[in-house]
């Protein structure tokens, strides 16, 4: 926002209904835009602020998340998990504009297809001869997926993405129950505190946007 910023003035600030802040501090870098901000606030707005600091934009924020500090918590493996989220995001929006015109197993036909040619090109790489206990766990895992996509593109091509997208959050609590059984990790408290703002806001979201329709 702002006339630097955006093509969007200050003044459409007062209309909004929630007001996001990562990592920015106007109340210090844009004094003028504090006076937008506390106005947006008088009208209704609610401002939630997500910094490692406790600023005096923060002071004022309805919400305050305070994030971990520091650049030893990034890894370029941390970068997979955006990019899965992004080729997810993708796909569900593709399968639910085409679940309207193709079947079912015509979807799962096309996905199956193509994470084999992509997950081809890979594999002489990391070849190594499977034994017949590794053999009848891929045939477990294909079938498990297999089923679990031909629900999931069911699901996207009978409801909207947004109405099913809380649904995934269920994944936090196999993740967490997997970790523990196999690996033996459990989360610590900011872990658990991240995944209940993350699934709560998205159940919010939903719940909105439900009651509305």
């Amino acid at each position: 926002w702002g006339y630097g910023a955006m093509t969007n003035s200050y003044n459409d600030m007062h209309n909004s209904k929630a007001m996001l802040f990562i990592g920015s501090n106007p109340a210090e870098a844009h004094p003028v835009s504090l006076q937008h901000i506390f106005r947006a606030k008088e009208n209704g707005s609610k401002m939630i602020v997500i910094d490692p600091r406790y600023t005096r934009t923060a002071a004022h924020a309805d919400h305050f998340i305070q994030i971990r500090p520091g650049s030893d918590v990034f890894a370029p493996a941390a970068l997979l998990p955006l990019g899965a989220a992004c080729c997810y995001s993708g796909y569900a929006l593709m399968t639910r504009r085409l679940g309207a015109d193709e079947d079912v197993w015509t979807s799962l036909f096309y996905t199956g297809v193509v994470g084999t040619l992509v997950l081809s090109c890979v594999v002489p790489f990391v070849w190594v001869r499977p034994d017949p206990t590794a053999i009848l766990l891929m045939a477990m895992i294909a079938a498990a997926g297999t089923t679990g996509q031909l629900f999931l593109i069911r699901a996207f091509t009978a409801g909207e993405a947004a109405m099913l997208a809380p649904y995934a959050y269920f994944g936090l609590i196999f993740a967490t129950f997997w970790g523990l059984a196999i690996f033996g990790e459990w989360p610590d408290l900011w872990t658990i505190a991240g995944a209940i703002v993350i699934s709560g806001a998205g159940v919010y979201v939903w719940y909105r946007e439900t009651h509305r329709s």
